[in-house]
C-alpha cells in the first residue's frame, strides 16, 4: 500500500509542478503584453460609452470618476454615464460635482428609479445606462476601481481589432482582475481565490482561445453583440450578470478576449465567515460557466489537496511524502508571489501568502462542494443547479 502511495504521490507531485510551469508560462506571456504600446483611439473610429452603475460612495469614488477624464487623448468620441437609483444615494452629489467640473458632454448623471422585485440594483442601473448609451462600443465599470486612459485605450483597441479567427473583432473583452494586498484574513482568503486561482484560469483559457464569459470590474462589448442577445436585460434571470452577458455573447457566435491590461480591485475588509460564504457561491458560479467538471478545470485546483489526502491517509505522513507535498505547496506560493509581481508590480506582504499555502490544500473540499451542490441562494433569489452546471432560476424570494 505504501509503495503504491509513494508512486501516486510522485506522479501527482510531478503533475503539480508541470501545471505550475504551464501557468507560469501563460503568466509570463501575458505579462509581456502589458507594456505593449496601444495606439490612441481614432477620432473617426467607433466611440465608447462607459456606464458606471453605482450604489453608495466611499472616499475614493470622486477620484475614480476623475481618473476617467484623462481619456481619450485627442477627440475620439467618449461619454461616461453614471447611473444610480435615486438622488438620495450618497454617490449622487459626488457624481454631480465631477460632472460639473468636467463641463458639458462627456460626463452625465442619471437616475434609474427603484428596480422591480427580483431584479438586482446593479443590473437595473446597467439597463438604464445601456438604453441611453450612444456609441458603438459599450463598457461597464464597477465604481470602486480606478481605470486609467491606457486601460480604456487598450479596451477600445481590443474591441476594434480582428480576433484572427474569422469572426472579426471580439464581441466582448475585459482586462484581468487582480486584488490589491488584503487587510483582513477574510479579505486575503477571497483575494487569493480571485488573484491566484481564478486569474490563472483566465490566462490559460485565453492562451487556448477558450474564454466563454466576462468579468465585470471592467468589461466592454460591441453594440451589435449586445443587441444580438436582446441587450443587458438578457442577464435578468441569471446569477452573476456580468459573466452571463459574456457567455451569452459567446453563445451568439462572438469571440471573447482578454485586454492586455490589469484592473486592480481595492482591498475589502471582509470577515472570514463572509469570505467563505462568498467562496461557496462563486465556486458554483465558476463551475457553471465551465460546464461539466473537466480534467483541465478540476485537477489544477485540487492537486495539492489530493496530495495532502494521500500523504495523510495512504503514506501515513512518511517524510518523503511530506517533502513532495511541501514541494507542491511551495511551488503554488512561489507562483502566487510571482503572479502578483508580474501583473501588478505590487506583491503582497509575505505573511499573507500563507493563506495561499493553506488554500492550495483546503480548496479540494470547496470544489467538491461546488461540484455537488444542487440549490443556491444568490441576492434574494433561489437557483437550481443542474448536473451539467447550468444555473436555473427557481423562485423569487420576496422580503
Amino acid at each position: 500500500m505504501r509503495r503504491r502511495a509513494a508512486w501516486a504521490l510522485a506522479g501527482l507531485t510531478g503533475l503539480a509542478l508541470l501545471l505550475r510551469a504551464k501557468q507560469w508560462r501563460d503568466t509570463v506571456r501575458f505579462a509581456g503584453r502589458l507594456n505593449e504600446p496601444i495606439p490612441p483611439p481614432d477620432a473617426a473610429g467607433p466611440g465608447l460609452s462607459l456606464i458606471v452603475p453605482i450604489k453608495g460612495a466611499d472616499p475614493e469614488t470622486a477620484a475614480n470618476f476623475r481618473a476617467l477624464r484623462r481619456f481619450p487623448p485627442g477627440k475620439a468620441p467618449f461619454e461616461v454615464l453614471i447611473v444610480m437609483e435615486t438622488d438620495g444615494d450618497p454617490a449622487f452629489p459626488v457624481a454631480q460635482t465631477v460632472a460639473a467640473e468636467t463641463g458639458a458632454g462627456a460626463f452625465s448623471v442619471h437616475l434609474s428609479g427603484l428596480p422591480e422585485p427580483g431584479v438586482m440594483g446593479k443590473l437595473h442601473n446597467m439597463e438604464r445606462g445601456w438604453a441611453l448609451a450612444r456609441h458603438e462600443l459599450v463598457a461597464f465599470m464597477d465604481a470602486d476601481v480606478r481605470v486609467g486612459p491606457d486601460t480604456l485605450a487598450a479596451l477600445v483597441h481590443t474591441l476594434t481589432t480582428d480576433s484572427g479567427d474569422g469572426l472579426g473583432p471580439p464581441g466582448c473583452a475585459y482586462p484581468v482582475p487582480m486584488d490589491a494586498a488584503p487587510v483582513t484574513l477574510g479579505g486575503a482568503i477571497l483575494a487569493d481565490a480571485l488573484s491566484h486561482r481564478f486569474a490563472p484560469i483566465l490566462l490559460e483559457r485565453a492562451s487556448a482561445d477558450a474564454l466563454h464569459f466576462a468579468v465585470g470590474a471592467l468589461m466592454g462589448f460591441r453594440r451589435e453583440a449586445l443587441q444580438s442577445i436582446g441587450g443587458v436585460g438578457a442577464a435578468r434571470n441569471r446569477m452573476s450578470d456580468d459573466a452571463s452577458l459574456g457567455k451569452l455573447v459567446y453563445e451568439a457566435g462572438y469571440a471573447v478576449r482578454l485586454v492586455p491590461r490589469v484592473v486592480t480591485l481595492p482591498a475589502v475588509p471582509l470577515s472570514t465567515a463572509h469570505a467563505f460564504e462568498n467562496l461557496r457561491k462563486w465556486g458554483v458560479v465558476v463551475r457553471s460557466f465551465f460546464g461539466r467538471p473537466t480534467f483541465g478545470l478540476v485537477v489544477p485546483l485540487t492537486l495539492d489537496g489530493m496530495l495532502a489526502v494521500l500523504t495523510v491517509v495512504a503514506a501515513r505522513g512518511a517524510r518523503p511524502a511530506c517533502a513532495r507535498l511541501g514541494a507542491a505547496v511551495a511551488s503554488r506560493v512561489a507562483f502566487s508571489w510571482d503572479l502578483d509581481r508580474r501583473l501588478t508590480a505590487r506583491p503582497w506582504p509575505l505573511g499573507w501568502y500563507l493563506v495561499s499555502a493553506a488554500g492550495s490544500i483546503g480548496e479540494i473540499g470547496g470544489w467538491a462542494q461546488a461540484m455537488t451542490v444542487r440549490t443556491l441562494r444568490w441576492k434574494g433569489r433561489t437557483y437550481r443547479v443542474s448536473p451539467t452546471g447550468e444555473i436555473i432560476p427557481h423562485e423569487i424570494i420576496h422580503p
